[in-house]
């Protein structure tokens, strides 16, 4: 078993497109579980929000989630994969923003388009990176490399979580999610243009 784990470790690194990937998916949970771990607070501290309104906002997200998963085929098969994770990173960061940027004066609003757009492009995202990632992937490598991916991209989560919440006690709620914001618009940046050359036809996970 550890020979099969040092083997998914080898080809995710070795594979600069597969291991970017892997990165921007770990990257943007990183930043996402931060927004996700301020906004209650931030809502309600910094917003001024009512509990009861900050739930009834939260769950516009899987109202969001569910309209996301049903469209995520068309994007997908008109422009692939790869050219529909720079649109998904841009929803995302429109809804940190719209949670950065929230005036007091309809903070409500702000904060239930955040919901709705985190909501929208999580399926949009990951469907389209674990699609990407198993194209590039050949098929006798598959196991390994999901469990090496799965493993790095998930233990991104606390990670964020607890960055972004040592942020925020050090510059406020406002400003770490402006540094959210930042973060998910520089990834997205430097990922989208050799994801957008990526082409369907170099796809390897039918391979043997």
């Amino acid at each position: 078993m550890g020979a099969d784990i040092a083997e998914g470790l080898r080809f995710v690194v070795r594979q600069r497109l597969l291991l970017m990937v892997v990165a921007t998916a770990a990257l943007s949970n990183a930043f996402i579980a931060g927004a996700e771990s301020l906004q209650i607070l931030y809502g309600s501290r910094d917003l001024g929000l009512s509990a009861q309104l900050i739930g009834v906002c939260i769950a516009v997200s899987g109202g969001g989630a569910l309209l996301g998963a049903a469209t995520t085929a068309q994007p997908g098969a008109a422009l692939g994969e790869s050219r529909t994770i720079a649109p998904a990173f841009a929803i995302t960061l429109g809804g940190a923003l719209c949670l950065a940027l929230a005036p007091k004066s309809g903070a409500a609003w702000f904060f239930a388009a955040a919901q709705a757009l985190f909501g929208f492009s999580g399926p949009l995202m990951n469907i389209s990176l674990v699609t990407l990632r198993q194209k590039m992937t050949p098929r006798k490598m598959l196991g390994r490399v999901n469990a090496s991916a799965r493993v790095l991209i998930m233990s991104s989560l606390p990670v964020g979580s607890l960055v972004f919440g040592a942020l925020a006690d050090a510059i406020g709620a406002r400003s770490a999610l402006l540094a959210v914001s930042a973060g998910l618009a520089v990834v997205c940046a430097l990922t989208a243009r050799p994801l957008l050359r990526w082409s369907p036809d170099r796809a390897v996970g039918a391979q043997e």
